[in-house]
């Protein structure tokens, strides 16, 4: 895969987490406390918020990427197979969204045979995106200025999302190092 795909991808990948992110800010104070479900853990939570942006983000990469394997946190798991492969949290920090504070986002992933090739994390109440390509570097973006913000945004970023193969050494692995 070469750097224009990537890059193609990427703005698949940047479309989708908005329109997820949007869903998102359409359930943010409007959940039913008793549709709450918990899964492994009492603080592991799921809400029709975290399964309507799921549904969102595969569609949209299904539309697109129909060659692609898709592992979301909810509901979608395709077959392990050489594939790519998106892992997405399409509600990652939803105990932060069931209290209401700004914290969470959409965090989507590609893997390529083993290797992170494009990532976005998109926080839409905060109006923050941050996203990488192997070979393109990371950026974020800010849909409104704050007081304080440096002009032209931060020097560095870093961009992780999903948890593919060998997550814990995301840096290391994303950068060659």
């Amino acid at each position: 895969m070469d750097l224009a795909e990537r890059q193609e991808l990427l703005d698949v990948a940047l479309s989708a987490a908005r329109e997820a992110g949007e869903v998102l800010l359409g359930h943010l104070g409007s959940l039913d406390p008793a549709a709450i479900g918990h899964k492994s853990h009492y603080r592991d939570l799921v809400t029709a918020a975290d399964l309507e942006a799921e549904r969102v983000l595969v569609q949209r990469l299904r539309a697109a990427c129909a060659d692609h394997a898709i592992e979301a946190e909810e509901q979608t798991r395709d077959a392990l197979d050489g594939r790519p492969r998106w892992f997405l949290d399409p509600l990652d920090g939803t105990v932060n969204f069931v209290q209401r504070l700004p914290f969470f986002a959409v965090s989507m992933g590609l893997w390529v045979e083993g290797r992170p090739e494009v990532a976005v994390v998109h926080a839409p109440l905060l109006g923050e995106t941050f996203s990488a390509v192997r070979g393109g570097g990371a950026r974020a973006r800010w849909a409104a200025r704050r007081a304080g913000q440096p002009q032209g945004g931060p020097r560095g970023a870093t961009c992780a999302a999903g948890g593919g193969p060998g997550a814990s050494r995301w840096g290391r692995r994303w950068y060659g190092s």
